[in-house]
């Protein structure tokens, strides 16, 4: 006889055994009864049997994979077609501030999140031995591949919970790696991959816990959710929606207040100290406990310099309803993540055992709403990879599907949503507007054009005239060894890397910048200055000094200019 499954009822604290063509009971505590599922064994798959070796095999095995193919890109990307993002190599620079001259972990920088930094800085320290670890920000790679496979990771994992079958769970799984915008942040080691991969572990432990009520689910949840808080900002509103969800589906399983409220501050605890002790660390050393916002080079201060405006942010700012439809527009990066939202939202009204729709619904709008606010404010670039949260939520919805009912007809309606979610994500970065930052790197992958050296703009990657104009500072400085030039690393970090003593120069993460900024004479040769404009307004010598550049000063003479996009001009004080 094969049996389904079939739902009995049994007074609560009755045990009972069922063993039937190789059945398994499946236990779940609902009020003062208990819901036994009789499953046959080529059927059965539950968050019960994470344990078992064979699924972490296969979770370690796809997420290994994924993370060699990001690699694979990753190499391509550097030594192929000479493309860098410059976020991804100031946050390597910003672990090298950190053992460059006397070790300070304050070095660090108190702008962006520390976490991509400090998991770059055992790699820095081996820049001595190779100079491109540096110059070509490999450790930022690294680290993003690393966490292309935690992505992957966490997403079968979760598979694995709503009951997929071995087969649907690894197509899945290889779907979302080849996914197009997934790959690319995998690969070019910025912090949008790691932040995905942080976000899914905190999710994968709040599924699990409302799943198997296993504590221990809710603590590795609240671990990945502090680390996501040092990895981005957007951390923030997508804790908080988290733990909404978390409240609703345990009060939809009709849990006790103080359960709710307990479960919920587990979740959430870890973060807030994380928050706290960032805010109190800015206070210490900056002298303002929110510098992380309020700081001249932060998003407010570059966007307010108006290099990132564009058609769709002048649309969004100050207009409510257009910022939600901007949002909205985004979603073509992953077409099924719309479709799939409203069934999300409603199936748990009317199916109890659906309530984990929430918390995937609830994860998936969590950050395109904080990217509302930020449009409507216009603290945004609307770059794509801002929301890169709908393709692994998107396909997490869609598999998602196979908890209504019929597991194989479901589950190739998910596989068919999931195919149509990678070809829109294709679409849309092959679009200007909807792949904003990534377009131009995809063309110029796509036509195998390995030396943009004639691009006069390439998103968020380097150009290849900056890196040039970088090489001619430093072979300058470099030829001087006895200069000692103050920079601000915030334009002119690409000078850094090159740099063979880096006593030669002073940078903004150095403890003595501001004081030698103000009162340089005798203490240092020469400020490096570029052209007042964009965002080289927000460059610290040229907010104390404005007309530097353009009319120099009694105190400083002209010693060189360096041609290319900056428009460098290096003076030497008298």
């Amino acid at each position: 006889m094969n049996v389904r499954s079939h739902a009995i009822k049994v007074p609560a604290g009755i045990i009972m055994q069922v063993f039937r063509n190789g059945g398994k009971l499946r236990l779940s505590l609902d009020a003062s009864y208990v819901h036994a599922n009789v499953e046959p064994e080529s059927e059965r798959t539950s968050s019960l049997e994470l344990g078992v070796p064979r699924f972490r095999r296969e979770s370690v095995i796809l997420a290994f994979f994924s993370g060699v193919l990001s690699a694979i890109l990753a190499v391509l990307l550097v030594f192929k077609y000479n493309l860098v993002y410059g976020d991804a190599l100031t946050r390597v620079l910003n672990a090298y501030y950190v053992i460059r001259g006397n070790f300070h972990l304050a070095g660090i920088g108190f702008v962006w999140n520390p976490f991509p930094s400090l998991m770059e800085l055992p790699f820095v320290l081996l820049h001595s031995l190779w100079r491109p670890i540096l110059a070509d920000g490999l450790p930022g790679a690294l680290i993003s591949c690393l966490f292309s496979g935690v992505t992957v990771y966490y997403a079968h994992r979760i598979f694995v919970i709503f009951g997929a079958q071995r087969k649907l769970r690894i197509v899945w799984s290889l779907l979302l790696m080849v996914n197009p915008l997934l790959l690319l942040y995998g690969a070019n080691g910025m912090s949008d991959i790691m932040m995905v991969g942080a976000f899914l572990g905190a999710t994968e432990g709040v599924i699990r816990y409302v799943e198997t009520n296993r504590l221990a689910a809710l603590i590795s949840s609240a671990v990945w959710l502090a680390m996501a808080l040092g990895i981005r900002y957007e951390a923030v509103p997508f804790g908080f929606f988290l733990a909404v969800a978390l409240a609703l589906v345990l009060r939809r399983q009709r849990k006790g207040i103080s359960e709710i409220v307990a479960s919920s501050s587990i979740v959430l605890f870890p973060v807030v100290c994380a928050g706290i002790i960032w805010i109190i660390l800015n206070g210490m050393i900056m002298h303002d406990p929110f510098y992380f916002i309020n700081s001249e080079y932060g998003n407010a201060a570059q966007t307010s310099a108006g290099n990132y405006t564009t058609k769709l942010t002048l649309f969004a700012y100050h207009d409510l309803p257009h910022a939600i439809e901007a949002v909205g527009r985004f979603d073509y990066l992953y077409l099924p993540a719309l479709l799939i939202l409203p069934f999300l939202l409603l199936i748990p009204m009317f199916k109890h055992q659906h309530g984990v729709g929430w918390i995937i619904s609830m994860c998936m709008i969590a950050v395109p709403l904080f990217q509302v606010d930020l449009l409507f404010k216009g603290n945004s670039a609307a770059w794509a990879r801002f929301f890169i949260e709908y393709i692994p939520f998107g396909a997490l919805g869609c598999a998602y599907l196979i908890r209504f009912g019929r597991r194989w007809i479901w589950g190739m309606v998910a596989t068919g949503l999931m195919v149509i979610g990678d070809i829109s994500t294709t679409f849309a970065l092959n679009n200007p507007t909807y792949g904003h930052g990534d377009y131009e790197i995809v063309r110029l992958v796509e036509q195998n054009k390995p030396d943009p050296a004639h691009a006069s703009y390439v998103g968020q990657a380097i150009l290849v005239s900056e890196r040039k104009q970088a090489s001619d500072v430093a072979k300058f400085i470099n030829s001087h060894p006895k200069m000692i030039v103050l920079l601000d690393n915030f334009t002119d970090y690409l000078v850094v890397p090159l740099i063979k003593n880096p006593n030669q120069i002073i940078v903004t993460n150095d403890r003595d910048f501001q004081s030698l900024l103000l009162n340089p004479r005798g203490r240092v040769s020469a400020f490096l200055v570029p052209r007042n404009q964009g965002v080289s307004h927000l460059n610290a010598i040229n907010v104390q000094y404005p007309n530097l550049w353009a009319r120099g000063a009694s105190w400083a003479r002209l010693l060189k200019t360096f041609p290319g996009p900056y428009e460098y001009r290096m003076y030497a004080i008298r």
